[in-house]
């Protein structure tokens, strides 16, 4: 099993953390060591918890999970970081002669790791260049970044959440250091090969994709976002506004559902309003998400709904 990966992947709030935790449990009684390693770019940060869904011990189920609370909101984590520190945590588990389950719904980083980076992309931006950002964003806000994609990178406006203001901005600060628009450069890059990365020369994927129909997957999103105000997601905001965290200081706040409780302190949403903000922008990103990884032909996608129990049966199979 050793050079095989399993890759767990979705739109948000399609049960991907829990799928996997099922998978590794029955390899477990197949006597197949497997543990999880997270792709979801906000279940990286430390202080995000109740809008990242961060699992809980007790949901984990004893599997052993990694690249989560890694980082704090004041650092961002670059896909190229991600895709050296995955590579490290993968190869100490093959060394361990155990398995490796990929789960996540970013597919950027998913593909940084599986294909290799982009020229340029995903590296730390220069400081000027960070400076500049952060001072055109303190001043001026989300809608000088559209501003500029408009004009030089459309297909980045189309391709990017408009409530995602960190790859929005990091959109830009790629123009502004290669003069080189970032959407042509993905494209180019996903067309060039289905794999690049030499660390998976000899690795079998075997890559199942979680999908919801559209109206239980509201449902599903819907009940999420009231659990997660009920467990204290502003509380969470407020309390980390209490340390000195900010929009301009912590991007990963600009992530959905941290925005939108921004507004409701901020005064800019009322707080009736709070619930149906974040299910919508909720259900643009796991749009975004699924326009992503339908481009992807190597997967095979069930309804997690309708297919969980076929889907596992046949995954064992493959495995075995």
């Amino acid at each position: 099993m050793n050079n095989k990966v399993i890759i767990v992947s979705g739109a948000t709030a399609t049960g991907k953390t829990n799928l996997a935790i099922d998978i590794a449990l029955l390899m477990k009684e197949k006597n197949i060591d497997a543990e999880i390693v997270n792709f979801d770019s906000i279940l990286f940060y430390q202080e995000l918890k109740i809008g990242s869904a961060m699992p809980t011990e007790k949901e984990k189920k004893g599997i052993p999970h990694h690249l989560i609370s890694i980082e704090s909101i004041k650092n961002n984590l670059t896909a190229a970081c991600f895709k050296e520190k995955a590579e490290d945590v993968i190869k100490t588990l093959w060394k361990e002669k155990k398995s490796v389950i990929l789960v996540g719904g970013s597919g950027f980083y998913l593909q940084s790791l599986i294909k290799g980076m982009p020229e340029n992309a995903g590296r730390q931006v220069p400081t000027d260049i960070r400076q500049k950002s952060d001072d055109l964003y303190r001043e001026k806000g989300i809608d000088a970044f559209l501003e500029i994609l408009r004009e030089k990178d459309e297909k980045s406006v189309e391709q990017i959440h408009f409530n995602d203001h960190y790859r929005l901005r990091r959109a830009v600060e790629y123009f502004w250091q290669t003069s080189l628009p970032f959407s042509k450069i993905k494209e180019e890059w996903r067309r060039d090969g289905e794999q690049k990365n030499p660390f998976f020369s000899t690795t079998e994927f075997h890559h199942i994709h979680l999908k919801i129909e559209k109206k239980n997957h509201f449902d599903i999103i819907q009940q999420r976002t009231h659990k997660m105000i009920e467990d204290g997601l502003i509380e969470e905001v407020q309390d980390l506004l209490q340390q000195g965290f900010s929009r301009e200081n912590a991007r990963p706040l600009s992530s959905v559902g941290y925005k939108e409780v921004l507004d409701f302190l901020e005064g800019k949403i009322s707080h009736i309003h709070l619930e149906e903000r974040i299910n919508i922008a909720t259900r643009q990103l796991a749009k975004a998400q699924r326009t992503w990884f339908n481009r992807v032909d190597t997967m095979k996608s069930f309804d997690i709904l309708k297919e969980r129990d076929f889907l596992l049966e046949d995954l064992m199979k493959k495995i075995s």
